[in-house]
C-alpha cells in the first residue's frame, strides 16, 4: 500500500465520530493531519493532542467568516493541503414541515453551502501544485427516500452534484475526486435510542475510516480515479 508519509490531510469534524478515525488512520500511514472542529477544546479531550502529526484547528463550517480564517492560516503558514476530507455534517431528523427556518439554513450551510466554499479555496491551492485528492463524505441516504432526512439528504445530494461535475473539470490537472456513501455509521449523529436500538447493527466508523485511508492511498496511483465508495451495513439499511 502507498504511504502518505510526505502527505498533509486537511480533515473537517475531526474531534469525533468518523472524522476522529479518519485523522487516527491517517496518522498511521505516516500523513500529517490538520483536523477542524468547531470547538478548539475539544481537541483537548482528545488523544491527538498528544500526537506530533496532528494539528487542531477552529472552524465552524456555519461560518464563511471562520472558512475565510482557516484559508488565511493555511496561506500564511505555507501548508500544502494534498488531500482534503470534508467530513463534517450537520443532520436534523424531523418531518420538512417541522423544520424552522434557522434549522434549514444551519444544515444548508454546513452539509453544502460552506463546504462548498471551503472546497474551492482549497482546490485553487490544488491547482497551483498540479496535484490533490477531494474526498467527501456524503451519505447513502442520497440514494434511497427516507422520511424525516429531507434536507439533510438534499444538501448531500447536492454536494454530490457539484462534485461530479468537478471531477470532469479537473480530470486533466491531476485531481482526484471521491465521493463515499456510507449507510448507517454509529456516531452521535444518531440519538440515544436509536444508537441503543440498532448500533450493533450500524457500520464501526474506525472500520469505515479505514476504508476511506486505504481507497485515497490508491487513489495515488497514476491513470486511476477512485469516484464512488458506497459502503452499507452487513444486514442492509435500517
Amino acid at each position: 500500500m502507498i504511504n502518505l508519509s510526505d502527505k498533509t490531510i486537511l480533515i473537517t469534524g475531526a474531534s469525533k465520530g468518523i472524522g476522529y478515525y479518519l485523522a487516527k488512520k491517517a496518522i498511521e500511514v505516516g500523513a500529517i493531519v490538520y483536523g477542524t472542529s468547531r470547538d478548539i477544546s475539544n481537541f483537548q479531550k482528545s488523544d491527538l493532542k498528544n500526537n506530533k502529526s496532528f494539528f487542531g484547528l477552529e472552524l465552524d463550517l456555519a461560518s464563511s467568516d471562520s472558512i475565510e480564517s482557516l484559508k488565511k492560516y493555511l496561506v500564511s503558514n505555507n501548508i500544502v493541503v494534498d488531500i482534503l476530507i470534508n467530513n463534517a455534517g450537520v443532520a436534523i431528523f424531523k418531518t420538512f414541515n417541522e423544520m424552522s427556518y434557522t434549522e434549514i439554513a444551519q444544515v444548508a450551510d454546513v452539509n453544502f453551502k460552506n463546504t462548498v466554499l471551503l472546497t474551492n479555496i482549497i482546490l485553487n491551492l490544488m491547482l497551483m501544485q498540479k496535484s490533490g485528492v477531494i474526498v467527501n463524505i456524503l451519505s447513502g441516504a442520497i440514494e434511497r427516500n427516507f422520511p424525516f432526512s429531507t434536507v439533510y439528504s438534499g444538501t448531500k445530494a447536492a454536494l454530490r452534484a457539484i462534485s461530479r461535475s468537478l471531477r470532469e473539470e479537473v480530470r486533466d490537472k491531476n485531481i482526484k475526486i471521491m465521493d463515499v456513501l456510507p449507510g448507517a455509521t454509529s456516531t452521535d449523529i444518531w440519538d440515544k435510542q436509536m444508537l441503543n436500538q440498532y448500533s450493533d447493527r450500524m457500520i464501526n466508523p474506525e472500520d469505515l475510516a479505514e476504508i476511506i485511508i486505504s481507497n485515497i492511498q490508491l487513489s495515488f496511483l497514476p491513470n486511476i480515479m477512485i469516484e464512488d465508495i458506497i459502503v452499507k451495513p452487513q444486514l442492509g439499511d435500517l
